[in-house]
């Protein structure tokens, strides 16, 4: 289910604190989108305490909402809350069952340690739907700080392989990174040919493999014959049911074992995100499955656009549709949506820049003229025409080619005003720069930059 965020202003952080209250942010929002933790380097700050003040599974001491209560959060068994929550500006987020009451929300009121309320301008647009025992999170900013080098890594809602690996470089800025096959691939047999030994030709199928498989590790357990168990490496891809690799111990078999390839670390370039000086953020997020758009305005003005998953429109055959795009380093303007880059892996597994186009296929116009046409921002039965981008790859060898469309986001005029709802059933909303994003509704709040709120 889409998952939106609206306006989650983020607590005050010191001055030097910028870009690790925003590392800490886009963490928190990947797993309300249903990334899952995979791992990260160890570093103390990920295993402390001090930035997660409670985190609830869910159940019996789960959070509640009910329609009843707008914009309060209930905490009946636990009773976790507290005033010094409320004083710090803390983040509560909950990972709901109903849509309607997903989202990341700054503390407010401290209404007793059962009760809190939300921030106005996150609102869920048709208020709550009555739910109980929901998981949540409370979290805080400014606790304990990762190291620079410092990751954590992130793992894709299934079926996708994908992985996001956030950096903390140095200590005035993070990265983020794209692993398009990063998870391993599972199955359960189906039989394992000796006829060749020590060549195993292993069949599955469902299907699963894929040309980029060979080189990579596959384990093999449970197996009937204890001699087919373990470690190898694979040699060759026949076909989407059956790979072959060395084991001199093998025997033929059929069972019901189980099998595991080993995921692709391959990264794709990094995006930088975050700035040291910036002492609060508004944080915007609209995700389904794999996809996900973080978009967030500082204090000191400065923006940051991410977009990551997977592109939609690709080839069967295309091994590494997982992409990030959006604005290279935070800015302190918008650029024209389509001037942003994206970086991907190209069809042999290595770092290639993929770049979106402009809307001139439904505009008629050319970029330096098209912001000052009214026909570009003409209402036709409330609609506006919005472009979902192609994205075509810079390749010096091969050319420049065509390889699939961003998701979630549009390419629109560049005329309208910043926010400007787009269509009359509350679809799309104009963000700025020619860029179109998904809205909840009519009702659902526009975003709004940190002055304009405080």
């Amino acid at each position: 289910m889409a998952t939106f965020v609206r306006n989650f202003h983020t607590p005050y952080v010191a001055d030097g604190w910028g870009c690790i209250s925003l590392l800490w942010y886009y963490a928190e929002l990947l797993r309300l989108a249903g990334y899952t933790y995979d791992s990260d380097d160890g570093d103390s700050a990920w295993a402390s305490g001090s930035n997660v003040l409670v985190d609830e599974p869910g159940g019996a001491n789960g959070f509640e909402v009910n329609p009843n209560n707008p914009l309060i959060i209930s905490d009946p068994v636990g009773a976790r809350f507290t005033q010094a929550m409320v004083d710090d500006e803390t983040s509560i987020i909950l990972r709901a069952t109903n849509a309607a009451n997903q989202g990341a929300w700054r503390m407010v009121d401290f209404l007793g340690a059962t009760k809190v309320r939300v921030d106005y301008y996150g609102r869920p647009p048709a208020s709550w739907t009555p739910e109980t025992g929901i998981p949540g999170r409370v979290v805080v900013s400014d606790g304990l700080a990762p190291l620079d080098g410092a990751w954590i890594l992130f793992n894709a809602p299934s079926p996708s392989k994908l992985q996001v690996r956030l950096l903390k470089s140095t200590s005035s800025s993070c990265r983020l990174y794209v692993r398009p096959e990063g998870q391993p691939t599972t199955g359960t047999g189906d039989s394992i040919d000796a006829t060749a030994t020590p060549t195993m030709e292993l069949t599955d199928s469902a299907g699963d493999f894929h040309s980029g498989m060979v080189g990579r590790s596959i384990t093999i357990s449970g197996a009937t014959n204890p001699g087919n168990n373990g470690t190898f490496t694979i040699t060759a891809f026949t076909s989407s049911a059956v790979i072959e690799y060395t084991n001199a111990s093998g025997v033929t078999e059929t069972s019901s074992f189980t099998w595991s390839v080993a995921g692709d670390a391959t990264e794709t370039a990094y995006q930088t995100f975050g700035r040291i000086n910036s002492d609060r953020y508004r944080m915007n997020m609209v995700s389904d499955g794999v996809n996900v758009f973080l978009y967030s305005y500082a204090s000191d003005e400065y923006q940051d656009k991410t977009l990551l998953g997977e592109l939609d429109g690709v080839e069967s055959e295309d091994l590494y549709p997982g992409f990030w795009w959006g604005s290279a380093t935070s800015e302190s303007s918008a650029s024209d949506a389509w001037r942003y880059d994206g970086r991907m892996l190209s069809h042999v597994n290595s770092q290639i820049l993929a770049h979106p186009t402009f809307l001139k296929s439904g505009l008629d116009l050319d970029d330096s003229t098209q912001w000052n046409v009214q026909g570009g921002r003409r209402l036709v039965n409330e609609n506006v025409f919005v472009r979902y981008p192609l994205v075509v790859m810079e390749d010096v060898v091969d050319g420049g080619y065509p390889r699939g469309y961003l998701p979630l986001i549009g390419f629109v005029s560049t005329a309208f005003e910043d926010f400007h709802p787009l269509g009359g059933a509350g679809q799309w909303q104009y963000l700025e720069a020619g860029l179109a994003v998904p809205r909840n509704g009519p009702n659902d709040m526009l975003p709004e930059r940190v002055a304009d709120v405080g």
